[in-house]
């Protein structure tokens, strides 16, 4: 089982509130390196020679960005 699934897998109710803490910390972890992620494939993406910014409209067409959070 990978560490994502890891995460995902455990209960926090049954935890100790120390073992709580300790997984939302890692989650924590888990979701900054997902969003770091996120932009390093975003800036791949990039096109600035597209002059009708048809790559802009699928990628927020793809994350269920809104015209103007896509724009900016």
């Amino acid at each position: 089982m990978d560490a994502v699934e890891q995460l995902l897998a455990v209960d926090p109710v049954g935890l100790t509130l120390d073992d709580q803490l300790t997984h939302l910390a890692a989650v924590d972890v888990a979701l900054a390196r997902f969003a770091a992620a996120q932009q390093r494939a975003l800036a791949a993406v990039n096109d600035p020679g597209d002059p009708k910014n048809w790559l802009v409209e699928e990628v927020g067409c793809l994350l269920r960005w809104s015209f103007p959070y896509t724009q900016a």
